[in-house]
């Protein structure tokens, strides 16, 4: 089991709580600069990231080396408008999903973890390194949502 990669996933909705509670529906769907996105936005990101990374874990731990294609991360999030969707909402069915893709990875038994798929991008992959990529890029988007946050409260309404 990957447990720093798990307490990663586990803080997340903390995190999350911590650096939007003081922010105006406004200022989370304030884009920092064009073709940037906003609070709103990244938090859609990070629910379909959640959503397509728990899938591959799953066909990893099941399946015999299972195909993991790749996803247009961009697409995804103006496809499903987040920017115009409630971000309380948003907030917490990223905390659910989060909660659930750790509960889950820390039922699995350990044989489990060295199990692989093959990603369309990056090749063979054991579960334990799906989930380490996956945890290592969450506060990545914190640090993003750290910027977003700064431009949103620079900039008057």
């Amino acid at each position: 089991m990957e447990e720093l990669a798990l307490q990663i996933i586990e803080t997340l909705p903390l995190s999350l709580r911590r650096l939007t509670a003081d922010l105006s529906e406004e200022q989370l769907r304030r884009r920092p600069a064009a073709g940037e996105w906003s609070i709103a936005e990244i938090t859609g990101h990070l629910i379909d990231k959640t959503e397509v990374w728990g899938e591959r874990f799953r066909h990893i731990a099941t399946q015999d080396q299972p195909s993991l294609p790749a996803f247009d991360q961009d697409a995804w999030v103006r496809e499903r408008g987040y920017q115009a969707q409630p971000f309380p909402a948003l907030a917490e069915r990223l905390g659910g999903m989060l909660m659930q893709l750790a509960a889950e990875l820390r039922q699995l038994p350990p044989e489990a973890w060295e199990r692989v798929g093959l990603h369309e991008e990056r090749g063979r992959l054991s579960l334990a390194e799906a989930c380490r990529i996956y945890a290592i890029s969450l506060p990545q988007h914190v640090e993003q949502i750290v910027s977003a946050r700064a431009a949103a409260l620079a900039r008057p309404a």
